[in-house]
């Protein structure tokens, strides 16, 4: 489906029947690590990926992406996102339904009457591929994690103090946004990708405040065309070991 959302990666050598255009912009984007792999996925992110082999699984759970069951989900279920394989997984909790082969319950039926020889084994291997997802790709309740939100009166207090130019609190929010082409990074690190979520320590259980006052700019100039440049500007205090600067600040306007 998308090589960029998968393990597996098309043929770029000369030879490949991809069309040159397609083929050079795909080497261009493995040169420059272009990945989608954010440090807190929404749940309409992960439930929007693809279930076939996805580039959340854990390989040391040694993934059935292909055989019998994963066949069975492909051409006779239809599967395609981590969505539509943990409603399967969970669709028979409730009224009439056994761990029989025949089982009479409605989406055992409505399995057996799309080909499926059996739905019991099939939703196991089912469940079993789920579970190889890494822990921030799982199909989960976000709540159970989130920590990284600012609360509505912190949301309220940045508000006025950007209108009034005041200091604001820092966001520590990661949480992505829906969107696949909003989410595509580059210049990443692959040897420094995280499995689990970005989170920190629940209420109660956090570190005394210290209080920091940090500047950020920011500046660009030919933004969206070929020669287009940016920088940035991190500021404590003066003669602070942290303050940072991109090396091209000096060639854009103040």
């Amino acid at each position: 489906m998308n090589t960029f959302l998968q393990n597996w990666a098309p043929a770029t050598w000369k030879g490949s029947k991809l069309p040159n255009s397609i083929r050079e912009m795909i080497k261009t984007a493995k040169k420059y690590h272009v990945s989608l792999n954010p440090p807190f996925p929404c749940p309409t992110l992960r439930n929007n990926m693809p279930i076939w082999f996805h580039n959340g699984q854990d390989q040391e759970k040694h993934p059935q992406n292909n055989g019998r069951w994963a066949k069975c989900q492909r051409d006779n279920h239809s599967f395609l996102t981590v969505e539509e394989m943990n409603t399967y997984v969970n669709e028979t909790q409730g009224f009439r339904h056994s761990a029989r082969v025949n089982c009479s319950c409605p989406p055992c039926r409505a399995a057996r009457n799309k080909g499926c020889e059996n739905p019991i084994k099939c939703r196991k291997a089912a469940q079993k591929l789920l579970d190889t997802l890494h822990p921030k790709w799982k199909p989960i309740n976000i709540e159970e994690v989130d920590r990284l939100r600012l609360n509505d009166e912190e949301l309220q207090q940045n508000d006025q103090a950007w209108k009034s130019g005041n200091p604001q609190f820092f966001n520590p929010n990661v949480m992505s946004s829906s969107s696949f082409t909003d989410e595509f990074r580059v210049f990443t690190r692959p040897e420094q990708t995280h499995s689990s979520l970005a989170t920190r320590l629940a209420y109660g259980q956090q570190q005394d405040k210290e209080e920091v006052t940090v500047s950020i700019c920011g500046v660009h100039k030919n933004l969206g065309y070929e020669d287009a440049k940016s920088a940035y500007a991190v500021w404590y205090s003066e003669d602070d070991p942290r303050n940072f600067f991109t090396p091209d600040q000096g060639r854009l306007p103040n």
